[in-house]
C-alpha cells in the first residue's frame, strides 16, 4: 500500500476491512479512513454543496458533540490540503467566509 494518501489527521490513517466483514470479502482489504473530509459527487449542484458546507461549518459545536471523529474538522482550515479537489460550492463558502483567498 502506498504511504502517500492525501492528508490524514492524527486520528485517521491507514486501516483495513477485515476478511469476512462482508459477503465476498475473503481477505483483508487495505483502506484509508479520515474523519475530516466529506466527499460528494462532482455532479452535486454548487448550491447544494455550498449549503452542506455552510451547515457543517456553522454548526461545528453540534457536529463535534454528536459525531466525535469530526473533531479534526476545523472550518477555517478544512479547505487546506485535502485528498481530493474541493467542490466549487465548498470553495464558494470558504471564500465567502474569508478562509480562502
Amino acid at each position: 500500500m502506498s504511504k502517500k494518501a492525501g492528508t490524514l489527521s492524527r486520528d485517521t490513517g491507514f486501516h483495513k476491512i477485515d476478511s469476512g466483514a462482508y459477503k465476498g470479502i475473503n481477505k483483508d482489504i487495505p483502506t484509508v479512513v479520515t474523519a475530516s473530509e466529506l466527499i460528494i459527487n462532482k455532479d452535486v449542484s454548487e448550491d447544494v454543496a455550498y449549503e452542506i458546507t455552510k451547515i457543517l461549518c456553522e454548526n461545528i459545536e453540534e457536529l463535534h458533540r454528536d459525531l466525535p471523529p469530526t473533531r479534526t474538522f476545523i472550518p477555517e482550515k478544512a479547505w487546506m490540503a485535502v485528498a481530493v479537489p474541493l467542490h466549487p460550492g465548498a470553495v464558494k463558502y470558504y471564500k465567502e467566509k474569508g478562509y480562502m483567498k
